[in-house]
């Protein structure tokens, strides 16, 4: 797998508009938990790919910077990173983020957990023709925490609808196709719409 540029992007990014209830300063993401038991949803480029959609959702804010980083870094981040996402790691404790962010640096943790996967699944028959459509629904959980302060947690939920029946990833050149298949929108809408709750 080639080197995950997550945080080298993040500095390519603009901010936006600011909220006045997250907690500011230089951030730290820490992973995705993957508590979905499908086959699907085991590719570690999953929780690469939607860490690095909740980091940039949340820099959207306009209330983060990123921390400083090198190779070593990275690269540390990175292991707790594919750790979370398969679950070799137990959920962290307040106490276990405000060491990280410290040991890195940062002001700010962020870390999130996929809670739910469904699909519904319905036909409509119109004359002689009929169609079938299937609506896939996520569910994400995120955990934000500023060192020293309590955790804002909130879930959101994504859905999105689609002709096909399977609820695959599209995942090319060690990247994940967010906007390519209705999982990909779902779990796109539901850490948006936590992030958007995080800002109520």
């Amino acid at each position: 797998m080639t080197a995950w540029l997550l945080l080298g992007a993040f500095f390519l990014l603009l901010p936006a508009a600011a909220s006045a209830r997250l907690p500011g300063g230089r951030l730290v993401v820490l992973g995705v938990r993957n508590e979905v038991n499908r086959p699907e949803w085991h590719d570690q480029l999953i929780g690469y790919g939607l860490a690095q959609l909740l980091l940039q959702e949340l820099y959207n804010t306009g209330l983060y910077v990123p921390i400083e980083t090198n190779p070593e870094i990275i690269n540390e981040i990175n292991r707790l990173i594919k750790a979370y996402w398969r679950a070799e790691a137990r959920e962290y404790t307040a106490a276990e983020t405000d060491a990280l962010a410290n040991k890195f640096a940062g002001d700010v943790t962020a870390y999130a957990t996929v809670k739910k996967v469904a699909s519904e699944r319905s036909r409509t028959s119109v004359g002689p023709f009929s169609s079938a459509q299937t609506v896939v629904i996520i569910a994400v959980e995120v955990t934000l925490k500023k060192v020293g302060e309590e955790e804002i947690r909130v879930t959101g939920e994504g859905r999105s609808a689609t002709k096909a029946k399977t609820i695959m990833f599209t995942i090319r050149d060690d990247t994940l196709q967010l906007d390519e298949t209705a999982v990909g929108r779902a779990a796109e809408k539901a850490i948006k719409n936590a992030v958007e709750e995080l800002r109520q």
